[in-house]
């Protein structure tokens, strides 16, 4: 990945693309006759992705402290990525919840947290070519949004196998 890092004055600045090509790592699949992500390649993949966001959050960051912008504006578009942010990691620990259990769609919100990985790098790179801020925000409020929407989505069947995991302990 260093080789696609500019080099800034005092250190290294990271590029959406460079972040797009560690995500595209992550993404590539080892051959299998199985068309499902693997266990083992989702595990090996997690921290890879939590390594990703920890490199994406000062990047964005900074990003926006760059932007053309007012600072009412810019700490409208902090706040909303902290939105964002915070609602990744609750996506990311649900997923270590569905793994741990054994879900079946523990695949599902695997390719979901690559999917809004890939959002957020779109968004530094709009940020990056001077897209206007209030977009941003939009953007980033509407992909906020969508995650918890995913995870409500997914509370339904692991409260539904709480209950049964209650059931066959208590009995009935």
């Amino acid at each position: 990945m260093s080789s696609t890092l500019k080099k800034g004055k005092k250190k290294e600045e990271v590029t959406p693309e460079a972040l797009l090509e560690h995500l595209e790592e992550i993404k590539r699949r080892k051959e299998s006759f199985f068309t499902y992500i693997s266990d083992e390649e989702q595990e090996e993949n997690i921290p890879k992705l939590q390594k990703l966001l920890d490199e994406l959050k000062p990047t964005i960051r900074n990003a926006i402290h760059k932007a053309n912008a007012g600072a009412k504006m810019k700490a409208e578009t902090m706040y909303s990525f902290g939105k964002f942010v915070a609602s990744y990691e609750y996506l990311m620990a649900f997923h270590k919840i569905a793994f741990d259990l054994s879900l079946v769609y523990r695949e599902d919100l695997y390719k979901e947290l690559i999917k809004y990985m890939e959002d957020a790098i779109e968004v530094f790179y709009d940020i990056e070519k001077g897209e206007p801020l209030d977009r941003v925000v939009n953007r980033l409020d509407l992909l906020t949004f969508y995650i918890r929407s995913d995870v409500e989505k997914f509370i339904k069947p692991l409260e539904e196998h709480v209950e049964d995991l209650e059931g066959s302990v208590c009995g009935p």
